[in-house]
């Protein structure tokens, strides 16, 4: 029951976190620029996009007058354009390209003297150039119709290779060299790159970063722990120790930077020894406990970011624990002391082997020069003598300094 209660507790905080909102921008008609927040949903859906000015505002549709939004300041872009397009598909037995005009948001994939767009429809990816040097903010579709022969073949008929040549050659380029340029947006975003740097012009780079982005961090510890055991008669106080920790961590950063969820590994020992005395009248009854061994530790989690500078930050985090012992044990014994000055003798005695253990854990830091940390952490006890022994438990909690470094 202890593990589903700390389970349910885990995925209601990671509920909570979910709610990831992109920070971004939108320009309208008159050229007013408005910062603020996106709510999560396919950017290239303009018509469902939400905003909000600020943190704790409510989302609310874009303006029918924005001409310009952008997510995460620069990793995606996209601007409203007045094009022919030719969007078909491959369902038609015409060559020629079938032009009408539309009002698109475009997708920016880069920026400079020429410029390439993208939109998708219906699962199919158009792209779009525009070359400043040839004419002032016309933006071309660059036509790739695929088309059906009366035996039901599908062939292409690739224009684009044309106009590629025409509109982005580079001085002593040929036709050959575009013959090969397929279809997708790494090859002509290479085209168009070159073009930019051989006419003297710079390539701004415009892509919402969808693949994972993992940062690695080594970190160390020092950590006030504390040792105490329930349901044990008769009752014995705890105690508290010095102790130490070290590990690794891989954090998967959200697009907006202020999210991030974590997954680290970490070694810590179990060496532990808890002894009180209590007079029973006829004699003095000491009971003593011994943990040993150590233990490795896997939690996960959420981790927020309240970002100073780009190069420091406030966090908090919470996490959800696994506590695999390796090696460990708990010996307990008593020793019974006369109080007739009689010799002392043993009296009860067992040794367990300490079983995996399940907890919470929470964190407070800061960080300064972009790679270094130094945060509180706290653990809630952890019982290794789950399922291992019904006479009592152990609770071994810690509150500690970690400092890491992140590569």
């Amino acid at each position: 029951m202890r593990k589903i209660s700390l389970l349910f507790s885990f995925f209601f905080t990671l509920c909570a976190f979910a709610q990831d909102d992109y920070k971004g921008y939108y320009i309208t008609e008159s050229g007013e620029k408005v910062n603020g927040f996106f709510e999560f949903y396919d950017f290239f859906k303009t018509e469902k996009l939400k905003f909000k000015k600020s943190g704790s505002g409510e989302f609310s549709p874009l303006p029918k007058d924005v001409v310009e939004y952008g997510i995460d300041e620069g990793k995606q872009k996209f601007e409203k354009h007045i094009v022919e397009t030719d969007m078909l598909g491959d369902k038609t037995y015409s060559k020629d390209p079938q032009l009408s005009s539309q009002s698109l948001f475009l997708n920016v994939l880069v920026k400079g003297k020429a410029s390439l767009y993208s939109y998708t429809k219906d699962y199919n990816t158009f792209f779009f150039l525009s070359n400043t040097s040839i004419k002032q903010g016309a933006v071309e579709q660059l036509i790739n119709r695929k088309y059906l022969l009366p035996e039901g073949k599908t062939v292409d008929s690739p224009t684009y290779r044309r106009q590629l040549y025409n509109l982005v050659k580079c001085e002593g380029q040929q036709v050959s060299d575009f013959i090969a340029i397929t279809y997708d947006k790494d090859a002509i975003v290479g085209v168009v790159k070159k073009y930019n740097e051989c006419s003297g012009s710079k390539s701004e780079i415009f892509s919402l970063n969808s693949r994972k982005e993992f940062a690695y961090s080594f970190f160390a510890g020092v950590h006030y722990a504390n040792m105490g055991i329930s349901y044990y008669t008769p009752a014995v106080a705890d105690e508290s120790s010095l102790t130490f920790s070290a590990g690794a961590e891989a954090a998967y950063i959200f697009p907006n930077e202020s999210w991030e969820l974590y997954a680290r590994g970490e070694f810590e020992p179990l060496n532990y020894e808890l002894v009180d005395s209590k007079d029973q009248g006829y004699n003095v009854l000491e009971s003593t406990f011994k943990m040993s061994g150590y233990a490795f530790n896997f939690s996960f989690g959420p981790r927020y970011k309240h970002i100073l500078s780009n190069r420091s930050n406030i966090f908090m985090e919470c996490g959800f624990g696994v506590y695999q012992p390796i090696g460990g044990e708990l010996e307990w014994y008593t020793t019974l002391y006369p109080l007739n000055d009689g010799i002392p003798y043993r009296g009860d005695n067992g040794k367990y082997n300490l079983a995996t253990s399940f907890a919470l854990n929470f964190g407070v830091g800061y960080t300064f020069n972009k790679n270094y940390s130094v945060a509180v952490k706290y653990i809630t006890n952890r019982d290794y003598m789950e399922d291992v022994d019904g006479s009592f438990n152990t609770k071994v909690g810690r509150l500690g300094l970690v400092f890491s470094y992140r590569l």
